[in-house]
C-alpha cells in the first residue's frame, strides 16, 4: 500500500480517531520500513521441485484479474517465498492467494519485530477446511473479528475469501455469531 492508501485506511479505524499520525509521519514511516534497497528477489528455480510449484502456483494466483494484485507481482522477495513455501506445507488446502496473504503478513509483523501468534493460531486452527473450522476459530472473539472484517483491516481479505470458499454468509455469522446451520 503506498502511505496514502495506508493513512486513509487509518482515517476510517474508529479506535485511532483523535490519535492519527500527519501524513508525513506516515510517509517517514513507510519509507524507514521499506528501507533504501530493495529486498532481493527469488526465483522458483532457486527451489526443490514440489516447492517451485506451490510458487509457481501463488504467482498465477495473485496475478489473476479479480484478484487485488493483478499486473502488480511478478516475482516474490526470499523472504515472502520462503514463507509462502512454509505456509503452504503447514496450511494444506489453503488457496494460494491466501498463502501469499499470510506470507506478506509474516514478512511484515517480524519485520516490526511484533508478535505473530494470531497468524499462528490461524494455521492451527485450519478454518478454510469447514464451516465448523471457521467458527471455531472465530468464536473466541467475535467482536474483535466483526471490527477487522467491517473496516478492512489487514486480515480481512483472508477472513472474507474463505466465507466465500467455504458458501458461509458472513452476515448471518455477524448477527448469530454462527457459521453453521448445524446440518453443515
Amino acid at each position: 500500500f503506498t502511505p496514502a492508501q495506508i493513512y486513509e485506511h487509518l482515517e476510517k479505524t474508529q479506535e485511532l480517531k483523535g490519535h492519527l499520525p500527519s501524513p508525513r509521519t506516515v510517509q517517514r514511516m513507510v519509507k524507514e520500513f521499506r528501507g533504501a534497497e530493495p529486498s532481493p528477489s527469488s526465483h522458483w528455480s532457486d527451489y526443490p521441485w514440489e516447492e517451485a510449484r506451490v510458487l509457481l502456483d501463488v504467482l498465477r494466483a495473485v496475478d489473476a484479474p479479480q484478484w487485488q494484485y493483478s499486473g502488480q507481482i511478478r516475482t516474490l522477495t526470499k523472504e515472502e517465498a520462503d514463507w509462502v513455501v512454509k505456509i503452504s506445507k503447514a496450511a494444506q488446502g489453503l488457496q494460494p492467494k491466501l498463502v501469499f496473504e499470510l506470507a506478506r503478513t509474516y514478512v511484515v509483523w517480524h519485520r516490526l519485530g511484533l508478535s505473530t501468534t494470531w497468524i499462528d493460531s490461524f494455521l492451527v486452527m485450519t478454518p478454510w477446511n469447514d464451516k465448523r473450522s471457521l467458527e471455531n476459530y472465530l468464536e473466541p472473539g467475535q467482536e474483535h473479528w466483526i471490527q477487522e472484517i467491517i473496516t478492512g483491516g489487514s486480515f480481512s481479505i483472508v477472513l472474507r475469501q474463505i466465507f466465500i470458499d467455504l458458501g458461509a454468509d458472513i452476515n448471518r455469522w455477524m448477527k448469530t455469531g454462527k457459521v453453521s446451520s448445524g446440518k453443515d
